[in-house]
């Protein structure tokens, strides 16, 4: 499990599941506080073969 407070681009998050599967292990899944919903963070996430969960996107925590 990754888990972080903000995901823009998902490049240090993508970065952290590759050293994890260089290390031999797996990431089950990706949780982030807050989702910015820009330059694609979830998808290229995604695109790692790990589900991903925010807890807010950015425009419900602004509505909130």
């Amino acid at each position: 499990l990754i888990v972080d407070d903000v995901v823009t681009t998902g490049k240090s998050i993508t970065d952290a599941i590759k050293r994890v599967h260089e290390l031999g292990s797996c990431v089950e899944k990706v949780i982030v506080l807050v989702d910015r919903e820009e330059a694609n963070g979830r998808s290229n996430i995604e695109k790692c073969g790990v589900p991903f969960e925010a807890l807010f996107t950015l425009n419900q925590f602004v509505s909130y």
